[in-house]
């Protein structure tokens, strides 16, 4: 029985883990129509949206965190994206903040 509960303990950790957000899986859900899969907006819907190219963006962490919640809506109030906030648990959008900062170039 402790071997059980012992072997019980330690899988635990990999259970989480595999609950874990899986940032690639929600770019490509909710992102990448629009972004394309590389992050470079080089897509229909992205030209017709003008949707940024992620990979030369300097957004800072705290405006693609806002965005992914609220969406993005243009000067005269026009929605170009759409917020995720209900959609998305916070872990979901850390693990999507990351994706997105991941397509940055050097």
């Amino acid at each position: 029985m402790k071997q059980l509960a012992l072997g019980f303990l330690l899988s635990l950790p990999a259970a989480f883990a595999v609950a874990a957000a899986d940032g690639a899986a929600l770019f490509k859900q909710h992102c990448a129509l629009c972004h394309g899969k590389d992050g470079k907006a080089d897509t229909p819907a992205a030209k017709k949206f003008g949707a940024k190219d992620l990979s030369a963006s300097k957004t800072e962490d705290a405006e693609i965190i806002r965005q992914i919640r609220e969406g993005k809506r243009d000067d005269k109030g026009k929605q170009l994206m759409p917020g995720f906030g209900e959609k998305l648990s916070a872990d979901d959008v850390t693990a999507l903040l990351e994706k997105v900062k991941s397509f940055r170039q050097p």
